[in-house]
């Protein structure tokens, strides 16, 4: 998936209480995607508040206390730009895709009254016609 767009971003680094080193922000960024039902372009608002707890290892990670999400740096050191990359990546839908009523491939549903009962019952009636 290909998306266009700019962010911004405010980082804080500092030490907590426990004199555990920890990264705290937010990233807003309104990227354009594609929607994967009509295949337009689709405007889609992220807004991420960061609070991380910088860890060597997992068993750091496991400790760390409610409110911190883990940041592995093994080799004690990032790029603001691969945070920042990475936690726009983890803010953007799995499908992305308009709303129905916005969506350019929207087809309404017929109304209840009018489906058939059994789902393939149009099947069949179009196996009747050819």
């Amino acid at each position: 998936m290909e998306a266009k767009g700019e962010a911004a971003y405010r980082l804080r680094f500092s030490r907590d209480g426990s004199r555990r080193a920890v990264v705290r922000g937010e990233v807003k960024a309104r990227l354009l995607l594609r929607c994967e039902r009509c295949l337009g372009e689709m405007a889609h608002e992220v807004k991420v508040t960061l609070s991380l707890a910088v860890v060597a290892g997992l068993d750091e990670a496991d400790a760390l206390p409610e409110g911190y999400e883990p940041l592995l740096v093994p080799e004690g050191r990032t790029r603001a730009r691969d945070l920042i990359e990475d936690e726009l990546l983890l803010g953007l839908p799995q499908i992305p895709r308009h709303a129905s009523a916005q969506c350019a491939h929207h087809r309404e549903a017929p109304p209840p009254e009018q489906r058939p009962e059994h789902p393939f019952a149009v099947l069949a009636d179009w196996r009747a016609r050819h």
